[in-house]
This record gives C-alpha cells, structure tokens and sequence, in this order.
C-alpha cells in the first residue's frame, strides 16, 4: 500500500476508507 503516497494527498479519503473496510470486517465477523 502507497502510504507514503495516500496520506499527505488524501488523509481523509484514507481514514475514511479505513475505518469503511474495519466496518465490514467487524459487521462479517459479528455476524458470523
């Protein structure tokens, strides 16, 4: 992953598309 690259061009781009892909893998694995 181009982190380097991400963050000082799009910090909240990046956040947000953490913590979207945190959510899915949290719900799936609440889920079962």
């Amino acid at each position: 992953m181009p982190i380097d690259w991400v963050c000082p061009l799009f910090p909240n781009v990046a956040v947000m598309w953490l913590v979207t892909i945190l959510a899915v893998v949290w719900s799936m694995a609440w889920k079962g």
